[in-house]
C-alpha cells in the first residue's frame, strides 16, 4: 500500500477498491472487506479475512499441505522426493511456521527437512529408527510402521487417520476464536462449530440416526455455504439444543455426513434466542438480558436458508416481524395433493379430419435437447407414448438468454379448435374491490398449465412427434389456444370460497390477495398458501409479491385505497420528444391527426404546428409551437382520447415498427360513439443488434413486443392486430421459420387473434411513436436494480421526492414501481442515491479505463448523478490502474501544421508501429496499427516484428477487404523505408509519404491513437502482461464503435452508415434492403459532409490549441 501511495495522491476508498479487487477470491468471501472508514479499518478487517481463510482451510484447499511419504521401495532412496510439498497463497503475507511442525493425533511427530537431511545417511525406512537401516530392522515381521499414527501393519498414505483429518496449515495470526464449544442435542454431545454468519442450524444424518426421533419434515429450500456451493437438506425437526449453560428449541436441518467435517454447526436461529459473543477466549452464550462485556464480533462462515434459491419480494414498509412470517410461511410451503378439481381440458375441434406431420429433421445437438426434455416429461407423468392419428412436430427455439427450450407447434391445430370463451369480470368490480383494500400480495405458479389435466378422450389432440416416437399430453401443454381460458377455470374452481369473501381475485395468470393491514394480510396469505398446498400448486416465489402497499393493474395504480391511471399507458405520448426538423413535426402530427376528431378544437391548437410544414416556411420551434406540442400531448392522454380498457368491447392492436425504434397503440370501439380509441400507447427503441433485423422480423417485433406488453389485456379475448407490412401474416403462416420468428410464432399461439393489413399511409399515429420511441434501458451488470432501489429507500432526498409524487407531479421526475427516474432531454434516467454513485461511476469507468468525457458521455445516457462531472473526474483521478499506467508528459517544442485531408473514405492510411511490448508465448512483440485518415476506422495487428514482409502481408489482408488507399503516411521506420516496401506501394499505386525524422507530431493521427492503444492493453493486461495481444480485437472494436468528436459520429457508422453489433465481433449488418436503400444512400452522403466540416473545425481547434503551448523553434 505505501509503495501505491507514493505514487500520487490516492484516497483511502480507491486504495481499499483496488486491493480488494487484486484479491484472487470469490465476490461473496470478499464482502466482509467492504464497508471500512479508514486503512487502519481495513487493515483489521484484512486480519480477520485471513482467520477466516484459515478456519475453511480444509474444504476451501487454501493451504494444502502434502504429506511426505516413506517407502522401504528403493526408488524413494532419493532424498528429493522425499521433501514435503508445501503451497502459499501470495495474498496472505502470514508466517506459516507452524505449518512446518504439525503433529499427528497419534502423539507422532514428523521430521523437519533440516533434520532429516543431516541422518538420511542412515535411516530405517521401515520403522523410522535413525540409528539403522531398513534391513537390519528388527521389526520386519510387524509390516510397515505407519509415520501418521505410529503403528505397524499400513503406511502413511494408507492411514485412516490421514484420510479422515487432512492436515491443514494455518496461519500465524493474531487471534483465533475458538468456536467449538459443548454441545448437546437431545442429550447426545456432539462436536460443534459455533456460526454466526449461518441462518441455519445444520445436522449430520449420522448423528440424526442416534437420535430417537421418528422422522424429518420434507423441505422445499436449498442451502448455500461459502462460496455460494449449494446444498439440498434431507429434511429438518425440532429439536433441544444445550450449549454450555444455554438452552433453546429450535429448528435443526439435517444434511448428508460429507456435507461438513462437524457434527452440528450452530447457526443464528440458535444462538439469537440467546446473548451471543465472540472474542479471543472463544464464544460465549447466555440468556437473553443478562449483562455480558461487550466485545469486538467475528462472521464466520455464512450459510443462507434459500427456499427454492428465492429472493423475497417484501413490502419496503413491512415491519420485521411480518416479514419473518411471511418468510417463515414460505419455509414451511409443501405442495403435497390432497384434493382434486373436476377441472379438465376438452379440445373440440370442427373438422374430423386429422392434423399429423411428419417429425422434423433436427441437428443432433436439438435431437439430445429433446430427447432429455421428453424423458423429463415421461418422469413427471407430463406426457407419455401413444398412437394417436393427430400429431404436431416438435420446434427448439432460443430464449433471450440463449438457452434451449422444447416447444410443440399447435398452429395448424389451433385453427380448428372450437374457442373456449372463458369470461372474464368486469373491469369496474376488479377495481372495486382494489379501491378497498390497503394491502396486496400477488401470486405466481410455476408451470401454470401442468397443474391442469387434459380430458382421456382429448388427448389425441395434443400428440407431437420426436425422432424417437409419438407421445401425448396428460398435462395442458403451452401453445394450444384454449390453455389459458381452462387454467383461469382451474384456479377459480380451487378458490372460489375465498373469490366469493373477497380475499382472492384471480385475472388470468395472476392471483392477488387483498387485505386491509399487515396483519390481515398475513393471516389471508397463509390462507390462500394452505388450500394452494393442498391442491399441490407449485409456487415461484422469486416472482411472487408480499404484503406491498402499491398495485398497478390493468392500466390503473390502487395505493391508500386510491385508485388513479397509471401513467405507464400515457408515457409513450406525454414523452414523445420536442420536435426539431419539419420531418419529426409531421410525423407527430400524423400521430395526433389520427385522433382528431376526439380533440375539440383541434386546428386551432395544431395551427402553429401545421404553419411550420407549409412551403418556403423556415423552420423555427418557439414558445408558440411548444405550447401548442403540449397541449396536444395533454389531450392525447387524457378523456375524451384516452379511454378506460374493457374487456367486453371490440380490441384492435396498432404496430409499426422502424429502424429507430416500434410503437404500438391498444384500442378499442366504443359504445358511446362507435369509434376506436386508444387506451394504452407503447414505444421502444430497437437495440443496435435489433437494427440488423430485416424489414419484416422488425415489424413482427413490434407486434411481439406489444402483445407482451398488453397480455394482461389481451389474453383471453379476440382481438385484431393492425400493421402495414403485408408480409407478416403469411410468415406467420410458414411450416418452417428462422429461429427468431419461430419463436415469436409460438408465442402468439395462446391468444386469439387476426392480423389485418393496412397501408402505412393509414398508420401515421404509430408511425410517429416507432420513429421518436423512448429510450427504455435495463440496467444487466451486478443485478443493480433491487440495489438501487433498496438505496433508494434510504436516501432522505430521494424519499422526499417520492413522497411528493405521491401527491401530484413534480419536476421532471416519476416514480416507477418504487424506482426514482428523471426526464433529461428527453430520456427516462435512473436517479442514483449518493451511497451507489461512486460504484456505478467506477464501474463505467474499469470497462476500458477510457477518460473523463467519454466515461461522462457513457454515464448520461442512462444515469441521473448531480455534478456528474466533478465526480468522474474525481474517481478517475483516484484509479489506481491508470495512475500506474499513464505517464507525465512534458511541454515540446514545436508548433501543430495538419496537413489537408480528402473526403473520401479508405482514401488515405496512417499506419505505425508500437513497442516491443511484452514478449507473448506465441512471439509477439509489437502493434501494427493502420488507422483511415477520414473515417478514424482502426485496424489493430500483433506482429512478432517491424519488417516490411509483415506490414505487406498486413496490407493485403486489408486489400482483400477494402482494395488498396491512394496514399499511406508513416515515419521512416526501415519496415517502411525498405526497397520490398516502396515496390509494394510502387505495384498498388500507393503514394507513400514519409514524415520527417524526429517529428513524430507530423503523423498526428496515429500517434494520438497509440497513446491510446498502449495505454488501454497495459490496463488490460496489468494482471497478466504477457497477454496483451487477446485484448488487441475488443480494443479495435470498441475504437471503432465509440463516438469521436473529431467527426460527431464513430468511425464504424461514417465508414458503413450503420451501427456496430457492440454484443459481439459477429458479421458486419448486411446492408439494409432496397426499400431504406435510398436512406441510406442520403444519409451517408450527409454524415460524410457534415463530418469533413467537423474535421475542419476541429484541426483549427487543436492549432489554436497547441500552439498556445509550444513556441517557436
Amino acid at each position: 500500500m505505501k509503495e501505491l501511495c507514493s505514487s500520487g495522491k490516492i484516497e483511502d476508498a480507491a486504495l481499499m477498491h483496488y486491493v480488494i479487487k487484486g484479491i484472487n477470491d470469490r465476490q461473496e468471501n470478499k464482502t466482509i472487506l467492504y464497508g471500512c472508514k479508514n486503512l487502519f479499518e481495513f487493515k483489521e478487517k484484512l486480519k480477520v479475512y485471513e482467520v477466516i481463510k484459515s478456519d475453511y482451510a480444509k474444504s476451501k484447499a487454501v493451504f494444502d499441505k502434502t504429506k511426505a511419504r516413506y517407502d522401504s521401495n528403493p526408488r524413494f532412496n532419493s532424498f528429493d522426493k522425499l521433501k514435503p510439498k508445501q503451497e502459499h497463497d501470495d495474498r496472505f503475507n502470514s508466517k506459516n511456521e507452524s505449518a512446518n511442525k504439525v503433529k499427528s493425533s497419534g502423539g507422532f511427530e514428523r521430521m523437519k527437512y533440516n533434520n532429516f537431511e543431516s541422518r538420511k545417511s542412515k535411516f530405517c525406512f521401515n520403522c523410522g529408527d535413525p540409528n539403522h537401516i531398513s534391513r537390519f530392522c528388527v521389526h520386519k515381521d510387524k509390516g510397515f510402521k505407519c509415520f501418521e499414527c505410529g503403528t505397524f501393519g499400513h503406511k502413511a498414505s494408507e492411514c485412516d487417520k490421514t484420510k479422515s483429518k487432512p492436515e491443514v496449515a494455518t496461519l500465524d495470526v493474531k487471534f483465533k476464536p475458538k468456536l467449538d464449544n459443548k454441545v448437546t442435542i437431545e442429550d447426545i454431545s456432539v462436536n460443534s462449530l459455533i456460526d454466526t454468519g449461518s441462518q441455519a442450524t445444520l445436522l449430520r444424518k449420522s448423528v440424526f440416526d442416534k437420535l430417537n426421533i421418528c422422522k424429518l419434515y420434507p423441505l422445499n429450500l436449498s442451502l448455500s455455504g461459502f462460496g455460494k456451493c449449494k446444498v439440498n437438506p434431507l429434511g429438518y425437526f425440532k429439536g433441544n439444543i444445550k450449549i454450555d449453560d444455554f438452552k433453546c428449541n429450535a429448528d435443526i436441518y439435517v444434511v448428508e455426513n460429507n456435507v461438513m467435517s462437524y457434527d452440528v454447526i450452530v447457526g443464528m436461529n440458535v444462538l439469537m434466542q440467546g446473548e451471543t459473543v465472540i472474542n479471543e477466549d472463544g464464544i460465549v452464550i447466555k440468556e437473553k438480558f443478562q449483562r455480558i462485556e461487550e466485545v469486538d464480533s467475528l462472521s464466520v462462515l455464512p450459510i443462507d436458508v434459500i427456499p427454492n434459491e428465492v429472493e423475497l419480494n417484501i413490502g419496503p414498509d413491512v415491519p420485521n416481524i411480518f416479514k419473518d412470517k411471511v418468510q417463515q410461511s414460505i419455509l414451511n410451503y409443501v405442495p403435497h395433493k390432497t384434493k382434486t378439481t373436476n377441472v379438465e381440458l376438452n379440445i373440440l375441434v370442427k373438422s374430423n379430419e386429422p392434423i399429423s406431420h411428419q417429425p422434423r429433421r433436427l441437428p443432433f445437438s436439438e435431437k439430445k435437447i429433446v430427447q432429455t426434455q421428453v424423458a423429463e416429461w415421461l418422469e413427471q407423468g407430463i406426457v407419455e407414448p401413444c398412437s394417436s392419428e393427430y400429431s404436431s412436430p416438435v420446434v427448439i427455439v432460443r430464449k433471450k438468454d440463449g438457452t434451449p427450450r422444447v416447444c410443440i407447434d399447435y398452429r395448424k391445430l389451433n385453427k380448428v379448435v372450437v374457442k373456449d370463451r372463458f369470461p372474464l369480470p368486469l373491469i369496474e368490480d376488479i377495481l372495486d374491490r382494489l379501491q378497498g383494500s390497503r394491502v396486496f400480495s400477488t401470486i405466481d405458479l410455476k408451470n401454470a398449465f401442468f397443474h391442469v389435466d387434459v380430458n382421456k378422450d382429448s388427448r389425441k389432440y395434443t400428440s407431437f412427434v420426436t425422432h424417437e416416437g409419438q407421445y401425448q399430453f396428460l398435462k395442458v401443454p403451452f401453445g394450444l389456444c384454449n390453455s389459458p381460458a381452462v387454467f383461469q377455470r382451474y384456479i377459480n374452481t380451487i378458490f372460489r370460497p375465498l373469490i366469493n369473501d373477497g380475499i382472492v381475485l384471480p385475472y388470468l395468470d395472476d392471483i392477488i390477495i387483498l387485505s386491509s393491514s399487515f396483519e390481515e394480510g398475513i393471516e389471508r396469505v397463509e390462507r390462500v398458501l394452505s388450500i394452494a398446498s393442498e391442491y399441490g400448486l407449485e409456487i415461484n416465489f422469486n416472482k411472487s409479491h408480499f404484503l406491498k402497499k402499491r398495485i398497478e393493474f390493468l392500466g390503473h395504480v390502487v395505493e391508500d385505497g386510491k385508485i388513479f391511471p397509471s401513467t405507464l399507458k400515457t408515457k409513450a405520448v406525454l414523452n414523445f420528444p420536442e420536435p426539431a426538423n419539419l420531418k419529426q413535426i409531421h410525423s407527430f402530427l400524423g400521430l395526433t391527426g389520427y385522433f382528431r376528431k376526439f380533440i375539440p378544437k383541434y386546428s386551432t391548437i395544431a395551427r402553429p404546428l401545421s404553419d411550420l410544414l407549409k412551403k418556403d416556411r423556415k423552420f423555427k420551434f418557439g414558445e408558440e409551437e411548444r405550447i401548442s406540442f403540449n397541449q396536444l400531448k395533454l389531450m392525447l392522454a387524457e378523456k375524451p382520447v384516452l379511454r378506460i380498457y374493457n374487456p367486453n368491447y371490440e380490441t384492435e392492436l396498432h404496430t409499426d415498427a422502424s429502424l429507430e425504434g416500434y410503437g404500438a397503440i391498444l384500442m378499442q370501439k366504443s359504445p358511446d360513439d362507435r369509434n376506436f380509441h386508444p387506451t394504452y400507447y407503447m414505444s421502444k427503441k430497437t437495440t443496435d443488434a435489433e437494427k440488423k433485423y430485416s424489414s419484416y422480423e422488425l415489424e413482427a417485433l413490434a407486434v411481439i413486443e406489444a402483445v407482451k406488453k398488453f397480455r394482461v389485456y389481451l389474453l383471453g379475448i379476440p382481438f385484431k392486430i393492425v400493421t402495414d407490412c403485408s408480409a407478416l401474416e403469411k410468415t406467420m403462416q410458414k411450416k418452417d421459420l428462422v429461429t427468431r420468428v419461430a419463436r415469436w410464432a409460438l408465442l402468439l399461439e395462446e391468444f386469439d387473434y387476426v392480423i389485418e393489413h393496412r397501408s402505412g399511409t393509414r398508420m401515421t399515429h404509430v408511425d410517429a411513436l416507432s420513429r421518436s420511441p423512448i429510450n427504455i434501458f435495463c440496467i444487466s451488470f451486478d443485478n443493480i436494480l433491487p440495489r438501487l432501489k433498496s438505496a433508494q429507500d434510504n436516501d432522505n432526498e430521494i424519499k422526499a421526492i417520492k413522497e411528493l409524487l405521491r401527491i401530484s407531479a413534480y419536476e421532471n421526475y416519476c416514480d416507477r414501481n418504487g424506482i426514482l427516474y428523471k426526464f433529461v432531454e428527453g430520456k427516462e434516467l435512473l436517479v442514483v442515491p449518493d451511497s451507489m454513485q461512486t460504484e456505478i461511476i467506477r464501474n463505467a469507468h474499469e470497462r476500458g479505463h477510457t477518460g473523463v468525457k467519454y466515461t461522462e458521455k457513457h454515464l448520461q445516457d442512462y444515469y441521473y448523478i448531480p455534478k456528474l462531472r466533478q465526480k468522474v473526474e474525481k474517481i478517475i483521478s483516484n484509479c489506481v490502474h491508470c495512475i500506474l499506467i499513464n505517464q507525465k508528459r512534458g511541454k515540446k517544442e514545436g508548433l501543430l501544421h495538419p496537413l489537408q485531408k480528402e473526403d473520401t473514405p479508405l482514401h488515405t492510411y496512417h499506419i505505425d508501429h508500437l513497442g516491443p511490448l511484452e514478449s507473448t508465448n506465441k512471439n509477439y512483440k509489437y502493434v501494427l496499427a493502420i488507422i483511415d485518415a477520414f473515417t478514424k476506422f482502426i485496424w489493430i495487428y500483433p506482429t512478432k516484428s517491424t519488417t516490411s514482409a509483415e506490414v505487406i502481408a498486413k496490407l493485403e489482408i486489408q486489400k482483400a477487404v477494402f482494395g488498396s488507399p491512394f496514399q499511406i503516411i508513416s515515419d521512416r521506420g526501415t519496415a517502411f523505408t525498405s526497397g520490398d516496401f516502396a515496390d509494394y506501394c510502387a505495384k498498388e499505386e500507393i503514394k507513400h509519404h514519409a514524415i520527417t525524422t524526429g517529428l513524430p507530431r507530423a503523423n498526428g493521427q496515429i500517434e494520438r491513437i497509440n497513446q491510446t492503444i498502449i495505454s488501454v492493453l497495459s490496463k488490460l493486461s496489468l494482471e497478466n502482461p504477457n497477454k496483451w495481444y487477446k485484448f488487441t480485437n475488443e480494443l479495435q472494436q470498441t475504437i471503432n464503435s465509440t463516438y469521436q468528436r473529431s467527426i460527431d459520429t464513430t468511425p464504424f457508422e461514417l465508414l458503413f452508415g450503420t451501427k456496430m453489433n457492440i454484443g459481439g465481433l459477429d458479421k458486419l449488418k448486411e446492408m439494409v434492403e432496397a426499400e431504406f436503400q435510398a436512406n441510406f444512400e442520403a444519409q451517408r452522403e450527409e454524415l460524410r459532409k457534415h463530418a469533413k466540416q467537423q474535421i475542419f473545425k476541429i484541426q483549427e481547434e487543436n492549432r489554436k490549441t497547441y500552439n498556445l503551448r509550444r513556441r517557436e523553434p
